[in-house]
């Protein structure tokens, strides 16, 4: 490291950016979600969408702001506007949110790290001045090979192909970027490091079997790199390579070695300067840990291990890629594709021929489509043969291991054991240090949980609540909101991923309210798919009367081969020491107010126990109440979002919980409701809202619990 000076301020820069608080980084929006106003920037990329047309302008102004800005804006299909050019808009503004929950998507980081501040939508178009720019021409032509694939390839391989060869995923199916996701092979459809680089260095040769100098060879192959580089987005693996390949030629020119780790080190400096927010994201880290995998860890086992032959040495070096990525593919994702390393062994060798015969049926094609149908022969099969080995892959027992989150310890103590076993690898020559990988793979790899754990997840005006029992039983009590779309793809299944649960042994409907199971609807249409989880059994109330509604997710649910049941008071799930007890509705009753035949249970664990009851109001209160059914919990989760007829006086006073939970997003029925949270205040209890800190996640070892926000 001391002949790489690089290389240590990198990772010196790497780590303060990761121990510094990420809020250090972040920029403050001052223009409030939802207003409509007049902005005026400047086109600096476009991209075509799935509905409509995606434009990033930079220096922003606006009447309404003290300072420029940078927006993502949507206009409608059809209208296309140059790179290059100010276009003044009207339309509403949207900051951009944090993740919530556990596990969902964070827009405010990745957008900033882009530095993009808002979103912006589009109604008119007031003002276009300006002439297009070189870059604007390069689009066009990316664009206009983009026309010709479609005309050539069937939709699945010309969306590959846009992805992979143009850097355009709009076109990209869903069902395939999940397959390759699950196989472990979806850097196939990014424009990679690797084949900026392969494309760089086969021209920068040819140039010099032209007997063409340093100088005259590197000037047009960087040139036409970075034109490239522009066409296809400049995603952050083509800056990386770009700068490598820059530092590669410069080198030449000026007759200095050319050293891969400190020219991949020199290009994450030069990103970081730029935009801290990169340390966090997955895409700059899988980029850069690949490469420090070929750089600096596939030699040293190389010369340890000395493979004779060509397909160990490939083994050897993807695995060295692995040794890297591991964790960090498991930190962002939450679960690894077990066979990707045998998958790539075969699929990386053929992609220069799916590129290449793209490529060139591509250009064919401009010229006659049907001479690019027969030059794109070799990248359909090729690309059928993909599909149908990830198929047959995902398949596999263990196909997908789903591990959840790991501790930030954890990620610590496999770097230093890897980097432990490599150095004495390198200065011991003995192949048994090799034994500490495994033990690093472990670290990294166990879990370890509280015996209870129960959040209530912020899905907006709704209820959506996870609970876990400890021996792993997994409930979902409601899953319902009507102020967000889709929370099962966005909110409930990325949770669950993060803690890493594969099945859903329980989802309980207290009552068929909209804010409360929708989200149930949509996990029962995903089941079968990709995105999907499997769900076991699902509870609902059992009361006389169901309605359309209920009837509606039962019939789906059994359409699903999901076991459908009914649960009411006396009714309980029980494993040892823990215990899920319902103690109301009361079986049988015909009721016309749902919110007051909400499914109420107790939980309890040792000497922790919690009350989660619904949207249960004042007449249900009182009923339990004259039942005797109420006891002391430490935990309550909150009824109806906060509403001011829940939580009487005589209610609190008689499960006088230490901590209440109110689920709840921004509304019009003003919730959480000042009087009820006088109520809970007056009994001593702390209330928190999902609103206020997103999702609220308890932990209990049975004698004390803790709890711990999502924002």
């Amino acid at each position: 490291m001391r002949k790489r000076p690089l290389c240590l301020i990198a990772i010196f820069l790497l780590l303060i950016i990761w121990i510094l608080p990420k809020d250090i980084w972040l920029k403050q929006p001052d223009i409030p979600s939802g207003e409509k106003i007049m902005i005026t920037g400047t086109v600096t990329k476009r991209e075509p969408k799935e509905e409509n047309q995606a434009y990033y302008l930079k220096k922003c102004q606006s009447d309404n702001s003290n300072s420029e800005f940078s927006v993502l804006a949507f206009t409608q299909k059809g209208i296309s506007y140059p790179i290059g050019c100010e276009l003044s808009l009207y339309g509403t503004i949207y900051q951009l949110n944090p993740a919530d929950n556990p596990g969902q998507f964070d827009a405010e980081s990745f957008y900033q790290s882009q530095g993009i501040l808002y979103t912006f939508y589009v109604e008119s178009v007031i003002e276009v001045q300006g002439k297009a720019v070189l870059k604007d021409k390069i689009t066009n032509l990316r664009d206009y090979f983009s026309k010709y694939l479609t005309e050539i390839f069937d939709e699945r391989d010309s969306g590959i192909l846009k992805a992979a060869l143009l850097g355009e995923k709009s076109a990209l199916r869903e069902e395939d970027q999940l397959l390759y996701q699950k196989a472990g092979i979806s850097h196939l459809l990014s424009i990679s490091g690797l084949h900026i680089s392969m494309i760089g260095i086969s021209l920068y040769k040819i140039f010099r079997k032209w007997n063409l100098t340093f100088l005259e060879a590197g000037l047009p192959s960087g040139l036409l790199i970075f034109l490239y580089g522009i066409m296809t987005g400049f995603g952050i693996s083509t800056i990386r390579a770009v700068c490598m390949f820059t530092v590669m030629i410069l080198g030449d020119i000026l007759g200095r070695t050319y050293d891969m780790a400190s020219a991949m080190a020199l290009a994450a400096i030069l990103i970081l300067i730029r935009n801290p927010l990169q340390a966090r994201q997955a895409g700059f880290l899988l980029s850069f840990g690949a490469i420090l995998g070929i750089c600096m860890v596939y030699p040293i086992l190389q010369s340890v291990f000395e493979p004779k032959r060509n397909v160990f040495k490939t083994i050897l070096f993807s695995m060295s890629i692995s040794l890297v990525t591991y964790p960090l593919t498991v930190h962002f994702f939450y679960e690894y594709p077990l066979y990707s390393i045998l998958l790539n062994f075969i699929v990386i060798p053929c992609m220069p021929v799916v590129m290449g015969c793209g490529a060139a049926a591509m250009i064919a094609g401009s010229a006659s489509i049907a001479v690019g149908k027969i030059i794109g022969i070799p990248a359909h099969l090729i690309l059928s043969f993909y599909e149908g080995l990830s198929k047959w892959t995902i398949k596999l027992p263990y196909a997908v291991i789903r591990l959840g989150c790991e501790e930030t310890w954890q990620l610590v103590g496999y770097y230093f054991f890897l980097v432990v076993s490599i150095t004495l690898l390198w200065y011991g020559r003995k192949k048994w240090c090799g034994l500490i990988l495994p033990l690093a793979i472990v670290i990294v790899t166990l879990r370890f949980r509280s015996p209870v754990e129960f959040s209530a997840l912020d899905v907006g005006q709704g209820d959506g609540l996870f609970l876990r029992s400890p021996k792993g039983t997994i409930c979902l009590i409601d899953a319902g909101s009507t102020s967000e779309k889709n929370i099962g793809e966005y909110r409930i299944l990325p949770y669950l991923k993060y803690e890493g649960v594969t099945v859903l042994d329980y989802v309980i409907l207290t009552h068929l309210d909209e804010d409360h199971m929708s989200g149930v609807r949509e996990l029962l249409e995903l089941q079968d798919t990709f995105k999907g989880i499997k769900i076991r059994q699902i509870l609902f109330p059992e009361i006389a009367n169901p309605d359309e509604k209920y009837l509606e997710i039962w019939n789906l649910a059994k359409e699903k081969n999901v076991t459908v049941g009914t649960i009411g008071a006396g009714d309980k799930i029980k494993e040892e020491n823990f215990e899920i007890s319902c103690i109301y509705p009361i079986k049988g009753r015909r009721t016309e107010d749902k919110n007051n035949s909400s499914v109420v249970l107790q939980v309890s664990y040792e000497d922790f126990s919690m009350l989660l009851s619904g949207d249960l109001g004042f007449d249900g209160e009182e009923e339990l109440l004259q039942m005797g059914a109420l006891r002391d919990v430490d935990v309550w989760k909150v009824s109806h979002h906060g509403s001011k007829y829940s939580g009487s006086e005589n209610f609190l006073q008689s499960i006088n919980p230490q901590l209440s939970l109110i689920s709840v997003g921004r509304n019009s029925y003003g919730h959480p409701n000042e009087e009820l949270l006088e109520r809970i205040h007056a009994v001593g209890s702390m209330a928190e809202t999902t609103l206020e800190h997103g999702a609220l996640m308890i932990e209990s070892d049975g004698k004390t619990f803790s709890l711990s926000f999502g924002r």
